[in-house]
């Protein structure tokens, strides 16, 4: 095998120069070159905050979910002493020294308070919102409601204040159509449902079904949607009672609705009171015969959207011997379930257990919440017990 040759190895060869690291690279970058290469890194870093001179301010989104995606921006009107804000606005203030952006649920009724939540679970009640609870606009003098009460554990010491209310939304970078951006942003997420062609502004009695690209409104659908599946929506047809609508669905294609009967108090079994002709009063005007129809999947229930303290009346048709009340049901946050029970209007008192053992006429049974939760307390099933 021949010997490997080296440089400086050859007869008369010099040995080679060492340069020093850098010096060649100083050389060729000309002066121009590196002030150009700075500016250029300048303006990349300062381009989200072109439009602050505007109110126009870079965000991310934060707790908006899917709402935004990648960078956005949103403009914000500073907010004054007389700033009118209402539920569903988007409100900016400072936590901790950082800039948020929060979801406005509730206000007081001097207009002068507003109850935050994130977006990041379904009704606006996230984490946040149990610490921060009321913040207030510039100046406000009056207290926050005594309801709802933000976590005495974690709320701040000193009242938050807004510092502005978004009136604008754009994201170049998100490929989703103009419309569709926009009501993702400026709705809660639980109130856009997407599918196919369709998009849906969710409410309470009446939801708008919209065509996803440009915007167009195609149908108006008599309740709350729930699905969205092909050119099915299903959704909840409202009734006299205002929390217990019933499940429907609408045909996106021809605008038909297929609706489901109204339940029924169930038969009762060999050890339950028949309830089928009492009368039932509930303080939400909700109906509580989902309570006594044995469907589990269903429940009277208190959290947010609720009264601090929620009541179900049963009136027996007559004073009636119950032995005791059996509730399938859970209570979370530290709220509270009790049961009284009267005769003639005479309170009578309940044993433990919900040991009754006497003649009734009215069994009410009371929700209590301690803090503002999505839910906090729900009755699944109610049976009214005969004596053994």
């Amino acid at each position: 095998m021949p010997p490997v040759r080296t440089a400086g190895a050859f007869p008369g060869a010099k040995a080679p120069v060492a340069r020093r690291s850098g010096a060649g690279l100083r050389k060729s970058l000309h002066p121009r070159t590196v002030i150009v290469a700075i500016l250029t890194a300048i303006v990349i870093a300062a381009f989200p905050f072109w439009g602050v001179p505007l109110h126009w301010y870079p965000s991310f989104g934060g707790s908006y979910g899917g709402s935004v995606k990648g960078l956005a921006w949103v403009r914000e009107n500073p907010a004054s002493p007389s700033t009118a804000i209402n539920v569903g606005d988007n409100v900016t203030y400072r936590w901790c020294g950082k800039a948020a952006m929060k979801r406005v649920w509730e206000v007081s009724p001097d207009g002068k308070w507003f109850w935050v939540g994130g977006d990041n679970q379904a009704d606006g009640a996230s984490s946040g919102s149990c610490e921060m609870g009321w913040i207030a606009l510039p100046g406000a003098t009056s207290a926050p409601p005594a309801w709802p009460k933000p976590n005495p554990e974690t709320a701040p010491t000193q009242a938050i204040v807004v510092e502005g209310i978004v009136t604008g939304f754009w994201a170049p970078f998100d490929r989703r159509p103009e419309f569709e951006k926009q009501a993702r942003f400026f709705n809660p997420p639980e109130r856009c449902l997407v599918e196919s062609d369709w998009l849906v502004i969710v409410g309470e009695s009446r939801s708008d079904v919209y065509e996803r690209t440009t915007g167009k409104l195609s149908w108006q659908v008599p309740g709350k949607v729930m699905q969205l599946k092909g050119s099915v929506a299903s959704f909840m047809k409202a009734t006299a009672f205002r929390a217990d609508p019933l499940p429907a669905t609408f045909d996106l294609a021809g605008g038909a609705i297929v609706a489901t009967p109204a339940p029924l108090v169930a038969p009762p079994k060999s050890s339950e009171i028949d309830l089928r002709h009492a009368t039932f009063v509930e303080t939400s005007g909700q109906n509580p015969a989902k309570v006594f129809d044995e469907d589990t999947k269903s429940a009277w229930r208190i959290g947010a959207g609720c009264r601090q303290i929620e009541t179900l009346t049963i009136r027996l048709p007559k004073p009636v011997m119950v032995g005791s009340i059996r509730i399938d049901g859970q209570c979370m946050f530290g709220t509270k379930l009790t049961v009284s029970t009267s005769l003639n209007g005479k309170e009578l008192p309940v044993g433990s257990d919900y040991k009754i053992s006497r003649k009734v006429d009215t069994i009410v049974l009371t929700l209590t919440q301690r803090v503002h939760q999505p839910v906090t307390g729900q009755i699944r099933e109610v049976d009214v017990l005969a004596p053994t």
